[in-house]
């Protein structure tokens, strides 16, 4: 059996006026979707710098995205609590509060709600599509790094190698495995 519960914020009405625990709400979705933003535009950026071949500005844009990630963790910690103040849950789905609760969000509310879902969809496509870019990236690089290894001939030396001097004459390339 749970212990006992924290008493609700009164609701007033919520249709109509914006009650402290609402107002709280909506500026920590509010804080949410600017995080959200600054995240996207980080993922744009990145990209960006993948196809500028600029690496610097590659590892400046993982540092921000990690700022951004733990400034958006605090921030959701924050919405927790309230839903906690509000529905007695924090893990409540924002798109459940008012059914749990038995009246509509305020306006404020909803609307910031909305707002932080479609960029967070946006933010979600574009992070997939640099992972796509990053991932073909890499391999482009490591098939580079092939190539350019494969047609190295060996040291030349003013006698020639042993397998020469043998008769097997000179290897055309070598494989090199990044893994080892």
């Amino acid at each position: 059996m749970s212990g006992p519960t924290a008493p609700r914020p009164a609701l007033e009405d919520p249709g109509r006026t914006l009650t402290p625990a609402f107002r709280e709400l909506a500026e920590c979705l509010e804080e949410e979707a600017r995080l959200v933003e600054a995240l996207r535009d980080a993922l744009l950026q990145q990209r960006a710098a993948v196809a500028a071949d600029r690496p610097e500005a590659i590892q400046a844009g993982v540092e921000e995205m990690a700022r951004i990630l733990l400034a958006l963790a605090e921030t959701r910690r924050r919405r927790s609590e309230r839903l906690a103040d509000l529905c007695g849950d924090g893990a409540t789905p924002m798109d459940r509060v008012a059914d749990i609760l038995g009246v509509p969000l305020p306006p404020a509310v909803e609307s910031a709600r909305l707002h932080l879902r479609r960029l967070a969809s946006d933010t979600a496509r574009e992070a997939a599509i640099n992972r796509e870019v990053l991932r073909r990236a890499i391999e482009a690089g490591d098939a580079f790094i092939q190539q350019l290894f494969s047609g190295a001939a060996p040291p030349s030396t003013a006698y020639g190698s042993a397998e020469a001097r043998r008769g097997e004459g000179p290897r055309r390339g070598f494989l090199l495995n990044r893994r080892a």
